[in-house]
């Protein structure tokens, strides 16, 4: 946002669809003027990996692209969280890959939003140690050889 790197937080509560397999659900995110956005969510396990795609819905339906998220061997172990990426566009409309955390519970109590939602840069440093951590095991089932 702004050409600054941030950590957002989402609680997702995925409903299973009656079609087979599928999830979905609401989120909510802060948009760039601070105000709540919702976005759908679809999501489904391909083999062992999470995939969701999400899409702003209302007003901001045609002003954002789909945000795609893959986190690879999504309980495939027995883990506090899995590390995965984000394929999306940002507020500053670039393209970009970002870091993702899913986890049952929260990983920091630091989760007020007054803020936009964005974490402080101390959570923001533990947040991405957790994720590299988890994302090198993830990336070892992924390319066995790396």
């Amino acid at each position: 946002m702004n050409s600054e790197c941030v950590w957002r937080h989402a609680v997702v509560n995925l409903e299973i669809e009656p079609i087979t397999g599928q999830l979905s659900s609401k989120i909510f995110y802060l948009n760039k003027d601070g105000h709540a956005q919702e976005y759908a969510v679809k999501a489904g396990l391909r083999g062992s990996n999470y995939v969701s795609f999400t899409n702003a819905t209302g007003s901001a339906k045609d002003d954002m692209t789909t945000a795609v998220q893959l986190v690879p061997n999504f309980g495939g172990q027995s883990t506090i969280y899995y590390s995965g990426f984000l394929f999306h566009q940002t507020y500053d409309r670039d393209h970009s890959i970002s870091p993702v955390i899913m986890c049952r519970n929260n990983l920091h109590q630091e989760t007020d939003l007054s803020n936009k939602g964005i974490f402080n840069d101390n959570v923001a440093e533990k947040l991405y140690t957790i994720w590299n951590d988890g994302f090198k095991v993830s990336i070892q089932n992924i390319f066995p050889r790396a």
